[in-house]
C-alpha cells in the first residue's frame, strides 16, 4: 500500500482540528461528545484505509484481510490522537 504520508497526515490534521471543534461546542451545550468521537474515528479511518487501497483492486477491498488490519491501525492511531 503506497501512502503520501504528507497529504494523509495534513487530512488527519484538519479532521482532528473539526473533530475538536464539534466535541467543544457539544461540551458547551452540556451533552457528551465520546461517542460523537469514537463513531468520528471508526468513520474517518475507513475512509483513511479505503482512500489509500491501491484504486485498480478497490472493489476487492472489503475481501482482503489486510484492509480490516490497516483499519484497525488507523482507528488506533486516531484514538491516541484523540489522547493527546
Amino acid at each position: 500500500m503506497r501512502i503520501d504520508w504528507g497529504k494523509l497526515l495534513l487530512y488527519m490534521l484538519a479532521l482532528l482540528v473539526a473533530q475538536r471543534v464539534v466535541f467543544y461546542v457539544l461540551a458547551a451545550m452540556g451533552l457528551s461528545g465520546l461517542t460523537l468521537i469514537i463513531t468520528f474515528d471508526l468513520v474517518v479511518s475507513f475512509l483513511f484505509t479505503y482512500l489509500y487501497y491501491p484504486s485498480f483492486n478497490r472493489r476487492y477491498a472489503l475481501k482482503d484481510p489486510d484492509f480490516y488490519k490497516n483499519w484497525g491501525i488507523f482507528m488506533i492511531v486516531l484514538l491516541i490522537f484523540d489522547m493527546l
